[in-house]
């Protein structure tokens, strides 16, 4: 694009050359970048210089286009070795970017003193603006995409009508396996299970207070799995970020039923793996009273399950066992 932007100037202009260049983060000198009509080896490597005098330097003091008519008479500008070796004698010079803080300058350059026009000077600055809008582009896509890197919670962001502009891969991931397109899409439309849910009260309520908002909510077949929510509102949008959380709510879920378990009286809970001997891999703190066994002395494996068992029960929960092992089946009870 640079390359392609410099070459439309040059050949609009008939100039001898052409050149993008961009500044030092310190400022003290600019690279050519790309441009045309530059001897071989210099475009990524020729630097200039960014001093007040010299013509490229001399945009940061001005705020706007430099035309220079005779450079070689023109005692305003000391000239830089680059353009000298070129014998440049006439150039246009505007800012690329805004003009209190440009990313570079624009500059088309003949070997002989020339009038440049208004006309011309206005011509070099409209193309100086596109790239401007172009680099600016590329800045925000890949800060974009460098902030996305840092992001281990999956993210989506909606604008104001709720219609998706950007997800990144977690987001894909979790919420479209399918691999549909989703960018300019409405959230409710794509996902209409969440409409009565928590996702949409809480979005609307974070645009319509422009708060965050925090949550965790269900979503139904086809991804019949718990989320972590937190909505980040805006005047364009909201920007959500999200992450399963299904494993934690099972467990949540598992621990919820012992305690119930507790509640309906005595009891001792055992998790053991479906195994030779059947080692323990939890036990509730009760243990200890009923059993006269420390939980982490059954937890280390060497107690193992059928140990506490006469061995005429071990065949009947064996059978249990091997009824409720499949897929069918999340969990069963039995009385020892």
């Amino acid at each position: 694009m640079l390359h392609d932007a410099s070459a439309a100037v040059a050949d609009a202009l008939d100039a001898d050359y052409c050149g993008v260049f961009q500044f030092s983060p310190d400022g003290t000198g600019a690279v050519l970048r790309d441009g045309v009509g530059w001897r071989d080896g210099l475009v990524g490597t020729a630097t200039v210089p960014t001093e007040q005098d010299s013509p490229i330097g001399s945009v940061l003091e001005r705020e706007g286009s430099v035309v220079v008519t005779d450079l070689r008479a023109d005692d305003r500008f000391s000239g830089s070795e680059l353009l000298a070796s070129h014998d440049v004698g006439s150039a246009i010079s505007v800012p690329v970017g805004p003009s209190d803080d440009p990313w570079g300058v624009l500059g088309t350059y003949a070997t002989t003193a020339r009038e440049f026009t208004d006309r011309d000077a206005n011509f070099v600055r409209s193309v100086a603006n596109v790239l401007a809008s172009a680099i600016q582009n590329d800045r925000t896509q890949s800060e974009l995409e460098e902030i996305d890197g840092r992001i281990s919670d999956a993210f989506f962001a909606l604008d104001e009508e709720w219609r998706f502009t950007y997800l990144n891969e977690c987001a894909h991931e979790i919420i479209n396996p399918e691999g549909k397109t989703l960018v300019g899409k409405k959230v409710w439309e794509e996902f209409p299970d969440a409409v009565g849910r928590k996702f949409e009260e809480q979005y609307e309520q974070a645009m319509r207070e422009q708060e965050t908002v925090s949550f965790e909510e269900y979503y139904p077949e086809p991804l019949d799995a718990w989320f972590e929510v937190r909505a980040y509102p805006s005047e364009t949008g909201i920007s959500v970020y999200f992450r399963n959380v299904t494993e934690r709510k099972q467990v949540q879920q598992r621990l919820e039923e012992e305690r119930d378990i507790f509640a309906q009286g005595p009891a001792i809970v055992f998790r053991w793996k479906n195994e030779p001997g059947w080692p323990v891999e939890y036990v509730s703190e009760d243990v200890e009273d009923v059993l006269g066994y420390a939980p982490t002395e059954l937890e280390s494996g060497d107690v193992p399950y059928t140990d506490l068992h006469l061995d005429e029960e071990i065949d009947r929960i064996a059978r249990e066992v091997e009824q409720n092992s499949d897929e069918t089946t999340d969990r069963f009870s039995h009385e020892p």
